[in-house]
């Protein structure tokens, strides 16, 4: 798992979080929304692919 963050944290930048008072307000709580379409890919399935190649191994299989 520390591999694939560090790996995805090379290549791409943060998440940001954002809070709105009127959602806290609508749902009696506070909501924090990391929102990944704001990603350069507009998606968060670009981490996702990121953590699959960290976790290959270097050498192909048979090598």
């Amino acid at each position: 798992m520390l591999r694939a963050a560090e790996a995805i944290a090379r290549q791409l930048p943060p998440t940001p979080a954002w809070r709105y008072p009127t959602l806290d307000e609508y749902v009696g709580a506070g909501v924090v929304l990391k929102l990944e379409n704001t990603q350069p890919t507009g998606a968060f399935k670009v981490r996702g692919g990121l953590a699959l190649l960290a976790a290959l191994s270097p050498t192909p299989p048979g090598s």
